[in-house]
């Protein structure tokens, strides 16, 4: 039996109902940088939160973080 992952990610919704980071993702990035991306939160879900560190993940304040990917084309952090 499969175990389930120890975290959920979930997309931003402003009050306005907007959906920035998922209109950004789907609309504005390549598939490669869009595979990275999901390989890096899937990645992430399956690791205890102590393993979430540079260079795949920062903590900027108290309540915001990063997710950070290497790209040809440059950085991404999210």
């Amino acid at each position: 039996m499969e175990r389930p992952p120890l975290w959920t990610f979930r997309g931003y919704t402003t009050e306005a109902g907007n959906r920035l980071v998922q209109d950004w993702f789907h609309g504005e990035l390549g598939v490669d940088d869009r595979d990275l991306i999901r390989d890096r939160i899937n990645y992430l879900k399956e690791v205890e939160r102590h393993l979430w560190i540079r260079p795949r993940f920062d903590k900027l304040e108290d309540d915001l973080s990063e997710i950070r990917i290497k790209t040809p084309a440059g950085p991404i952090r999210m």
